[in-house]
């Protein structure tokens, strides 16, 4: 296995993501939708793995290039707590954001945080919304956010 990730400069540092996922994944994202939400989709690297074992290893050397500045992962399975230590680390030393996404809950882990996001019903000047649950970080309680998107002002709110 192998993977590089040129070192580029912090302007484009803070704008390069690596989307790890299974190759065995019943959706992939939809490049029109992602952009239509302001995301630009030549700064995201996707890259698709064949098992959980070499999509952890991609996480992991993402975390620590220092060339990206998010990692997303999509396991099959859930996090170990060997695992998402080594997450932990990784992310640390490479100075990067490191977002797990997860359909169930799993065991134990080191990561920092856990939440719960879920769809939410839409009002008229909504066009997306999301109940987000908070359901552990260090040092902080737990605590629930609703958040859409307005269409009248264009951007995110939260309540």
């Amino acid at each position: 296995r192998q993977m590089c990730i040129r070192d580029r400069t912090k302007t484009h540092r803070e704008q390069t993501c690596v989307w790890a996922r299974s190759a065995k994944a019943n959706s992939v994202p939809y490049g029109p939708f992602l952009a239509a939400k302001g995301l630009n989709t030549e700064q995201i690297l996707f890259v698709e793995c064949q098992s959980d074992q070499d999509l952890f290893w991609c996480m992991e050397e993402a975390l620590k290039s220092k060339a990206t500045a998010l990692v997303i992962g999509e396991p099959r399975s859930a996090i170990d707590l060997t695992t998402s230590r080594r997450f932990q680390l990784a992310a640390e030393n490479g100075h990067s954001l490191g977002l797990v996404l997860c359909a169930a809950n799993g065991p134990s882990n080191a990561l920092f945080s856990r939440w719960y996001i879920q769809a939410s019903p839409t009002t008229d000047d909504e066009s997306l919304a999301w109940y987000i649950d908070l359901q552990r970080i260090r040092g902080a309680p737990k605590k629930t956010w609703r958040v859409a998107h307005s269409k009248s002002k264009k951007e995110i709110v939260h309540g």
